[in-house]
């Protein structure tokens, strides 16, 4: 990834600024369902595996909603095609880590 290229500058800054968009959205419904899922496994005789799992989807989120938060201010990033792509990275590691962290809730019902 290099500086030259400012269509594929402009193409990244726009799937990044997509990224974004889509997290303040998304992270709401997140937290809701996430918080009745901890009320259920609470009832259930289950909330300490419960509030752990709480826990760690929360501060998957948390670190998605501050990475949208944090933008690439200084003067010249916006183009810096290096720095826009390992934004965009780090946006898909926390979405696959947010993914695995969803995935058991197949544990937490005992497969329900």
């Amino acid at each position: 990834m290099e500086k030259e290229d400012p269509l594929e500058a402009r193409i990244l800054q726009d799937q990044l600024a997509d990224l974004r968009a889509g997290l303040f959205v998304s992270m709401p419904i997140s937290i809701v369902l996430s918080g009745l899922i901890l009320t259920v496994q609470a009832l259930s005789g289950n909330g300490l595996a419960g509030a752990a799992w709480f826990s760690v989807v929360n501060a998957i989120n948390a670190a998605r909603l501050a990475l949208a938060r944090h933008q690439l201010k200084e003067p010249g990033v916006q183009d810096d095609l290096t720095r826009v792509w390992l934004r965009l990275r780090w946006f898909g590691r926390l979405a696959l880590l947010a993914g695995f962290t969803w995935s058991f809730l197949a544990v937490l019902t005992a497969g329900y």
